[in-house]
């Protein structure tokens, strides 16, 4: 489902001494179906961003275009957007709070009003896609590890059958093999299920495997888009944003000061490992 972001402002506490411009003149499309990282520091937007997406927040200014409806200072549709738009917060767990899991996952669904078969349905169906076990639906959310209650807090945005998935921070706080589970099972879910994936993040690791297009943040404004080969080769506006390449990208520059056929760029440690076989294998035959 495509999202359209056109001339977009948004002050906090407008007209007050308070006042402070967090979103300004923003224009961005996130075309159906893509995987999109939205990166910059703190402060720098991504969240009031995402947050206008499923009508948590409202623009002072501009508007906003989710499939068909729109979204404007005086006209939203909240009920129709929050059904096609999925809302992930860092640290998701900590909103559980049925007695089980089953239970929470199904909460959404019947604040929906939706019949008792098709919230089994839509239940089984989350569980299935996150990869939780039946086992544990019979279980206490505070009964499960880290990441099975992050895959439980994810399974019930999923039960409500969501076409666009947002994700703050989805890793934070995680250890590293939960990090992997958790992007393994987003780039899955995008594949798989053809879900619209919006993922705001701090790594460029992260961003650079798993997302098809860049949006790069400063000051509330959008500094540059494109694929992650466009935007981290504008090395300089990822510096005028304070963020820097990812390790690999970082590597092959320092190494291609020294070789006479410089490496492509190059953006995870897999990539930088075959090319580095290929071109020794092609050396090795001449």
């Amino acid at each position: 489902m495509e999202i359209v972001v056109q001339s977009l402002t948004h002050i906090y506490q407008p007209g007050t001494i308070f006042a402070r411009t967090a979103l300004k003149d923003v224009n961005l499309n996130i075309p159906s179906g893509s995987f999109t990282a939205i990166v910059g520091h703190t402060g720098s937007g991504k969240s009031t961003l995402v947050q206008h997406f499923n009508g948590l927040l409202r623009p002072t200014e501009g508007t906003l275009r989710v499939g068909t409806v729109e979204i404007t200072p005086r006209k939203s549709d909240l009920r129709a957007l929050r059904q096609m738009v999925g809302m992930v917060f860092q640290y998701p767990e900590h909103q559980l709070f049925e007695e089980t899991v089953e239970k929470d996952i199904a909460f959404g669904p019947k604040q929906l009003g939706w019949p008792d078969e098709l919230v089994r349905q839509s239940v089984a169906e989350a569980v299935r896609m996150v990869g939780l076990k039946k086992e544990h639906l019979s279980r206490s959310p505070y009964a499960l590890s880290g990441g099975e209650r992050r895959r439980a807090a994810l399974a019930g945005v999923l039960a409500m059958r969501p076409k666009v998935l947002i994700l703050d921070e989805p890793t934070a706080g995680l250890d590293p093999r939960g990090r992997r589970e958790i992007l393994a099972l987003l780039e899955r879910l995008h594949r798989e299920e053809g879900m619209t994936i919006i993922m705001v993040t701090h790594s460029m690791e992260d961003a650079a495997r798993y997302a098809q297009q860049l949006v790069v943040m400063k000051d509330g404004q959008v500094l540059l888009t494109g694929t992650p080969q466009e935007v981290f080769a504008r090395e300089d506006v990822l510096n005028a944003a304070g963020l820097a390449l990812p390790e690999p990208a970082r590597f092959v520059k320092a190494l291609n000061s020294r070789l006479e056929r410089p490496l492509p760029l190059l953006m995870t440690v897999e990539a930088l490992e075959r090319e580095i076989v290929a071109r020794l294998a092609r050396e090795g035959m001449r």
